[in-house]
């Protein structure tokens, strides 16, 4: 929360620098450079200044991100106090069904991702690998238990990731090289759309275990394809797509000379998120229809040179279907009542056993009462009602 204390000290910097360069212009010039109160959507699931809203929230800025090289979104998240990352390949990568991801508050499988606001996780966890640094406006990240406006997912916060809108014509190349990844990326956007396509490169990591239980490890070189779309469809409607292909990531096992220690492991990866957005300012009525997939196909390879399809935990395919609607209803001047219904669909299986299935459909209706006091207090109170159904293929 802002004291009034910064604040008066930032306008008496403002207005100081203003009377020592004798000019009423560049005084306003100075005050739009500047936001004491920033807008932010996902505390309360409706625009509010941040110092309204009853959660810690950090804002990450299009500019920061500029200012501070971040390469990737997930290279701006885990420089964010209070969020830590699990990585198994370079950046945010995965090895298989172990799922690089980030949390919040130390609580695992207990961070909610929306692009957005419409949610990207899967089986619980999160990856924002598909989602290019260059279309992000801000990232929105809610720390503490919001449950009563997301669910279960939400108990350690929730992670918002904005895009830029369309109308901004404009393309562009760009290329990145170094000693273990090199890779390009080619946008464009124009008055109703944002495109972006990049392919990665990931050079071969030696010995990135040495002597482990007595055996050397090399991560293996390995390719990772992205392509983000975003269509303005009317002025309510966006439609959103992103889909992500990585190949070859896993570990070869050795001995000191160089031959196969033991049974070593391959994986190809595909994600799939699609997203239709819709958002009436006027009548304050917000809904989104996503679908969330991902395959998992793995190898084994033996010392003998036989290959065989690895483990039934790295052979999967899940997907998630997720419809949420919401209103924000103004009861009087100084009282409002956000009213939502959460429908999701979740589905896991085996590749080598499609019987071997299970899926989950929970329905929720939320509802936050909003009381405005004064400009100095308010009070929330939220409610969420769940019901779940679990079935077995």
């Amino acid at each position: 929360m802002k004291s009034n204390f910064s604040k008066g000290m930032l306008m008496t910097a403002l207005i100081t620098g203003t009377v020592l360069c004798s000019s009423a212009a560049a005084f306003a010039e100075e005050l739009q450079e500047y936001t004491l109160d920033q807008m932010v959507v996902t505390a309360t699931r409706t625009e509010k200044r941040d110092v309204e809203v009853p959660a810690t929230t950090n804002v990450i800025t299009e500019q920061e991100i500029k200012n501070r090289g971040y390469v990737s979104v997930f290279d701006a998240l885990e420089q964010t106090v209070g969020i830590q990352s699990y990585s198994y390949t370079g950046g945010e990568g995965d090895n298989g069904s172990s799922t690089g991801r980030t949390y919040i508050r130390g609580l695992d499988k207990g961070t909610l991702v929306l692009l957005n606001g419409a949610p990207i996780n899967l089986n619980n966890y999160n990856s924002t690998a598909g989602i290019p640094i260059s279309a992000v406006e801000k990232i929105e990240v809610v720390k503490g238990s919001n449950s009563v406006l997301y669910g279960s997912e939400a108990m350690g916060g929730v992670i918002n990731i904005i895009t830029k809108k369309a109308g901004k014509i404009n393309n562009s190349i760009k290329a990145v090289a170094g000693n273990y990844k090199k890779g390009y990326e080619v946008a464009s956007s124009g008055d109703k759309y944002i495109l972006s396509f990049s392919r990665d490169y990931y050079k071969k990591f030696e010995n990135s275990s040495i002597n482990y239980k007595g055996f050397d490890t090399d991560r293996r070189a390995y390719t990772k394809n992205n392509l983000f779309a975003s269509v303005n469809l009317s002025k309510d409607f966006t439609l959103n797509y992103m889909h992500t292909e990585t190949k070859n990531t896993g570990m070869t096992y050795l001995n000191p000379d160089g031959s196969m220690n033991k049974t070593s492991y391959s994986y190809n990866d595909e994600r799939d998120n699609v997203a239709l957005l819709y958002n009436n300012e006027q009548d304050k009525l917000k809904s989104n229809l996503s679908f969330n997939r991902r395959r998992i196909d793995g190898k084994q390879y033996k010392p003998n040179g036989q290959v065989l399809r690895s483990g039934s935990s790295s052979n999967i395919i899940l997907y998630t279907i997720n419809y949420d609607i919401n209103n924000d209803l103004n009861l009087t001047d100084k009282a409002t009542l956000l009213t939502g219904v959460t429908a999701i669909k979740e589905h896991y299986e085996e590749i080598a056993n499609r019987s071997n299935a299970i899926s989950r459909d929970s329905l929720a209706a939320y509802f936050s009462w909003n009381q405005k006091y004064d400009d100095k207090f308010s009070t929330n109170i939220g409610v969420w009602i769940n019901s779940c159904r679990r079935s077995n293929a």
